[in-house]
This record gives C-alpha cells, sequence and structure tokens, in this order.
C-alpha cells in the first residue's frame, strides 16, 4: 500500500467514524437548548452551536476529505467547543 492508498483509507474512516456519531447526535441535539434553563451565558451560547453546527462540520467533511485529506480533523472543532463552553460558565 502506498502513502496515497493509506491517506485515502485513513481519512474514510475517520469520516465513517464521524457519520456514525451523527446517531447520537439526533437524540441530544434537541436537549442541547436546555443549556439555556441557567439563563443566556456565553457558555450556553458556545454550546448550542458546537453541538447544532456538528452535522455542517461532518457535511464539509464528506465533500472536500478527498481533495484536502486533513479537513477530516474539523468535527473535532465541535467538540472542543462543547468542553469550551463548560470552561465559559465556570
Amino acid at each position: 500500500m502506498n502513502k496515497e492508498e493509506a491517506i485515502k483509507l485513513t481519512t474514510n474512516i475517520v469520516f465513517y467514524f464521524w457519520l456514525v456519531l451523527i446517531l447520537p447526535w439526533f437524540v441530544f441535539a434537541g436537549l442541547a437548548g436546555m443549556a439555556f434553563d441557567g439563563g443566556p451565558t456565553r457558555g450556553a451560547y458556545v454550546f448550542v452551536i458546537s453541538v447544532w453546527t456538528y452535522p455542517l462540520s461532518v457535511l464539509i467533511v464528506g465533500f472536500f476529505r478527498r481533495r484536502v485529506p486533513w479537513v477530516t480533523i474539523l468535527p473535532v472543532l465541535n467538540f472542543c467547543g462543547m468542553f469550551a463552553a463548560d470552561r465559559l460558565t465556570r
């Protein structure tokens, strides 16, 4: 297996991993709005935006993973936003 095939295989595996994570997203995306139960804080906005834009990140990865393989790490930013939201509320 040459380097290009290895990169292609890796990007496909990572992309399908992000697709599998969309299944639980359908459950938790609707519940993300409860972040505002404590009031409209900056952390609540960051959390909700991070959760609700996750499918957009996966869609971008789906379109551009063949031309730009490193784009497969884009959905990691959504998870970073979710965890950073906790720090913003403290």
